[in-house]
């Protein structure tokens, strides 16, 4: 069946030329559309750090006519024990290597178990729980600052005369995100020269009166922290508040990203799709003589079925294969170019499986209204239509 086939492609290779080259461009457009779709999703994810019923941003302060006397770090540590706790809107500072200099902003945080989310890990790996107990003296890198202080992992930065080594680097090949200028350390290692800078952001001051006012990321749910500032207050012996913050700096909205799938892609995706129904169907009028011979030679329609389904199998693979190694050297050689235009060729096995369960689907039952229009013909037609 399948010398058949390839002797049947041989006889004409302009035909066969022209559908693999329309599968190939149609299952490539699909590809770059569902590769759209998964980076405006990622964004859409980074930017509002993780799912939004798993995280709350509150602002935390005290009463405004009292005195705060407790350590904000403390404080931190003690919420970190329920939840991941990121602390927000920090001045930027400066982090050296050798003679190099980079800047981002610091997010102190804490935690004591493992949390549901975490930005993009571009290499190594994040700081353990364990880690963060015992005050390890470690960073997670944005990309941005990495690559301005040539830093690999387990290498050291300085950080107010304090060494802390690259444990991760997290970030995104070709791609712009939140964390590409921040440096995560742990509220426990925070070197004491960075302490007061710290406080003066995080203490409001007044003449003698001073209270507590800091803008965090607590990885729980609204519901729970009730309960959680509740325990907090009794155990520092204070009286702690909470306000919600409506978002946390969104750079990618939900209407974008439903405007870019639904308005920009889907149109692209149905088009696409037509283009394979048109290119299935030409392929089997093209071959309406060889059906019509095989049927007066006596072949069964259940035979020149399978061999029809055969054909397109091997196309669909074939031309798949093709876009996946036409999508790889344009991620290697165009994405940074094409980046810069809110465009990918990033691809995950999602693509290619996905461009081939189309190319199978739409290419499969687009050919069997000609493939049965044929069959219906009895042999003196088939014959005068040689």
């Amino acid at each position: 069946m399948l010398r058949n086939t390839l002797r049947s492609w041989k006889r004409r290779p302009i035909q066969f030329g022209i559908i693999v080259i329309g599968y190939v461009i149609s299952i490539l457009v699909v590809s770059v559309l569902i590769s759209g779709i998964q980076k405006r999703a990622f964004e859409y994810n980074q930017s509002n750090f993780g799912k939004l019923e798993n995280r709350t941003a509150i602002y935390i302060h005290t009463e405004d006519d009292g005195l705060y006397k407790n350590n904000t770090i403390n404080i931190l540590k003690e919420l970190g024990k329920s939840a991941e706790v990121d602390v927000l809107k920090l001045d930027i500072e400066e982090f050296m290597k050798d003679k190099k200099v980079s800047q981002g902003q610091v997010v102190p945080f804490y935690y004591e178990k493992k949390t549901d989310w975490q930005p993009a890990l571009y290499s190594g790996r994040f700081i353990t729980p364990e880690e963060c107990k015992g005050n390890s003296k470690r960073v997670i890198l944005g990309r941005a600052i990495a690559e301005e202080l040539k830093v690999n992992i387990g290498d050291s930065i300085d950080f107010y005369n304090d060494k802390y080594v690259v444990t991760g680097i997290i970030g995104k090949r070709y791609m712009d995100t939140n964390f590409d200028r921040v440096a995560y350390i742990p509220v426990g290692s925070l070197p004491q020269g960075y302490i007061s800078n710290f406080d003066g952001k995080t203490i409001a001051r007044n003449g003698d009166k001073s209270q507590l006012s800091i803008n965090v990321l607590f990885r729980a749910n609204e519901n729970r922290i009730k309960d959680i500032f509740g325990d907090l207050s009794r155990k520092f012996n204070n009286n702690f508040r909470y306000d919600v913050q409506t978002d946390v700096n969104l750079t990618v909205p939900f209407s974008q990203v439903f405007t870019d799938v639904v308005v920009v892609s889907l149109p692209l995706l149905i088009v696409a799709l037509i283009n394979i129904i048109n290119i299935s169907i030409f392929w089997i009028d093209g071959r309406k003589k060889e059906i019509s011979i095989k049927k007066v030679l006596g072949a069964n329609d259940a035979y020149i079925k399978r061999s029809v389904e055969k054909d397109m199998l091997l196309v669909a693979v074939i031309s798949s294969t093709l876009a996946l190694l036409v999508q790889i050297l344009l991620l290697n050689f165009a994405e940074p170019i094409v980046n810069k235009y809110e465009f990918t060729f990033n691809l995950s096995w999602i693509n290619f499986i996905v461009g081939l369960g189309l190319a199978l689907f739409i290419g499969y039952f687009a050919s069997l209204i000609p493939v049965e229009k044929t069959l219906d013909m009895n042999p003196a037609d088939a014959i005068k239509a040689i």
